[in-house]
């Protein structure tokens, strides 16, 4: 066995073989093919899997998945076969026909070559207009490849939607010259004289389509273009937001968007530069460094930064050739379209939070907006909201902890729901009397309020921070009492339609016997039409709920009862000292045993 001129010794002849062998399991179609140096392996009408070359005194292989040749003993050979197997089996790699076809009717001088654009532009205009509409499906397959990309490139396939545009639009289409039009006049005459016909007719016959799909195809076309020429907008300003409130969908659109890229790569870019691609920005594995990819490939670091853009640059490049980009770009459309209705700053919020890969960040900024991210501002704005949410969860669940203290306060004995209309009638029965500035007039929210201490406008503006009620009213009720009126702190409406009355009283306040007699006239109001009450400081205590007993202080307190029948205030500070006792004991005791305290401090039966 030879390649050119060299003869391949009994070991390098059985290895090419065992390497043939290989690849005929999965290809049984597959050939060693002599050529003028070289001896490669492949399918007639198809490039080469692999080929062998004598270079340096050395017999090497090249894979069709790698750029560098390697030694026909290197380690590295079977998986490199079953790299390029995987590679021929997802793609067909078909030989260009050599063809002179796509010359064949453009003259080396054009005749229009020496007429004014004017006279060539009327002529066009004139050969759209009369060519017959048995012509419309032929398309632009023979014509040079520049003036296919331009054709192709805004959505013109055939005659048929050839005819849909004006001459203007069409030659203010990009890269479309002089050439282009002299071009496309001679193809037009030809197809009119019938000279081309039967050269595309084997053709059309393989890929005939009728015109429904011709049609769908058409519009296909223009929503690319129309959605690659929206001025997509992405604000930061609330998009910690946004991607809390979608991060399911944007989720979804997450995998969408990596099978795109997946299948973009797939198209676009060599096997040693699909490795780098999804190494670098995480496609559907763990995101890698520079020095870890340059590792894997025995590349610098510097190389490999230098395949990276130019990676980015391939994939930036955008033409529609043909039905399999056509689909793709159709896809990718589709998604973008799709996240601009929801915010493109709230997926890319998602994409910071979840996936923790800022090089992929910034690849997903530069293909919707065609531009480099100022990641910094990004960053800092995104990290600022970020905290700003989570500084709102603790204050909600200090909210929650405090209206949940507040509603086990209040008692009830039956509950009756009372209409927002009915609690709207309720009217400020009086002007409060306080000594104590700035009291008279609270507002807050525009709403005005009165107080009769700065130990209810403590309370109540905490109520109104904590939003614990639907609504509150201050001085609207007047409750009978002693032959008069009292008149509660607050009246209160619950977010599920209770009337709540509040009083606010300092915890030593709650033992004066005459302040009890007041609070049992109010839990007895407020039994009888089915309200809820609350009796309570600005420590969350509670008169109805305190019960904490001292026995030591409380046989002092009743001894000394029993002996003088009163306990003046040294005495009972005595006791209080020296029985650790506090003053929730002294208003159990003043409950659980019905004794009277009145001020200046005279405690008795």
């Amino acid at each position: 066995m030879n390649i050119g001129i060299y003869n391949l010794s009994k070991n390098e002849e059985n290895r090419i073989l065992e390497i043939f062998q290989e690849f005929q399991q999965s290809f049984p179609n597959c050939e060693l093919i002599n050529r003028k140096d070289l001896l490669g392996i492949g399918e007639q009408g198809k490039h080469l899997m692999c080929y062998f070359l004598y270079l340096n005194h050395t017999l090497l292989i090249k894979f069709k998945n790698k750029d560098e040749k390697l030694n026909i003993f290197d380690n590295s050979i079977y998986e490199n076969i079953n790299t390029t197997i995987g590679l021929f089996k997802r793609n067909q790699f078909l030989l260009k026909e050599s063809s002179n076809q796509s010359s064949s009717y453009i003259s080396k001088n054009s005749p229009y070559s020496n007429l004014s654009t004017d006279i060539i532009v009327k002529e066009f205009e004139k050969l759209l207009h009369n060519i017959d509409n048995k012509f419309n499906n032929i398309s632009f397959d023979q014509c040079s490849n520049r003036l296919k990309n331009v054709l192709y490139r805004n959505g013109i396939s055939n005659i048929q939607i050839l005819k849909s545009y004006t001459t203007e639009n069409i030659l203010r289409f990009k890269n479309f010259g002089e050439k282009c039009l002299w071009e496309l006049c001679e193809f037009m005459t030809k197809v009119s004289n019938n000279e081309i016909i039967e050269t595309q007719s084997t053709s059309n016959k393989q890929n005939t389509t009728n015109d429904k799909q011709l049609e769908e195809q058409y519009n296909i076309l223009h929503y690319i273009n129309d959605v690659n020429n929206t001025p997509f907008v992405c604000d930061f300003k609330n998009a910690f937001l946004l991607y809390l409130e979608n991060i399911d969908k944007y989720a979804l659109m997450y995998l969408d968007l990596m099978e795109y890229l997946s299948k973009l790569s797939l198209y676009k870019l060599t096997p040693r530069e699909q490795s780098i691609f999804n190494a670098r920005f995480g496609i559907n594995e763990e995101p890698k460094t520079l020095q870890e990819i340059g590792d894997y490939h025995s590349l610098t670091r510097e190389r490999i930064r230098q395949i990276v853009l130019k990676i980015i640059r391939k994939l930036r490049v955008k033409k529609l050739s043909n039905i399999d980009f056509i689909n793709l770009e159709y896809y990718k459309c589709r998604l973008f379209e799709k996240l601009n209705k929801l915010s493109f700053s709230g997926f890319l919020a998602y994409i910071f939070f979840e996936c923790n890969n800022v090089e992929q960040f910034k690849l997903i900024y530069l293909l919707i907006f065609k531009k480099q991210v100022e990641l910094k501002f990004v960053k800092s704005e995104l990290e600022r909201q970020y905290y700003k949410h989570q500084q709102k969860l603790i204050q909600d669940e200090k909210t929650k902890l405090y209206n949940d203290k507040i509603y086990n306060l209040i008692k009830y004995k039956e509950k009756r729901i009372i209409s927002d209309i009915a609690y709207a009638r309720l009217n400020t029965e009086r002007i409060v009397n306080t000594t104590e500035e700035n009291l008279i007039s609270f507002s807050y929210n525009n709403e005005i309020y009165q107080c009769e201490s700065f130990l209810e406008k403590k309370i109540l503006e905490k109520l109104l921070l904590h939003k614990t009620f639907k609504q509150i009213k201050t001085q609207s009720l007047k409750i009978p009492f002693n032959n008069s009126y009292y008149y509660p702190d607050f009246q209160c409406l619950t977010h599920d339609n209770h009337l709540v009355i509040i009083e606010i009283k300092p915890l030593l306040n709650m033992c004066e016997d005459y302040q009890i007699k007041k609070f049992q006239a109010l839990k007895n109001y407020c039994e009888h039409y089915g309200f809820g009450y609350l009796i309570v400081d600005d420590r969350n205590n509670s008169f109805f709920g305190i019960n904490e007993s001292n026995e030591i202080f409380n046989s002092f307190i009743l001894k000394e009862l029993n002996n003088n029948s009163k306990v003046k205030y040294n005495k009972y500070k005595e006791y209080y000292i020296n029985t650790n006792a506090t003053i929730k004991n002294l208003l159990t005791l003043i409950k659980n045993e019905n004794l009277k305290l009145s001020f200046p401090f005279l405690l008795t039966k």
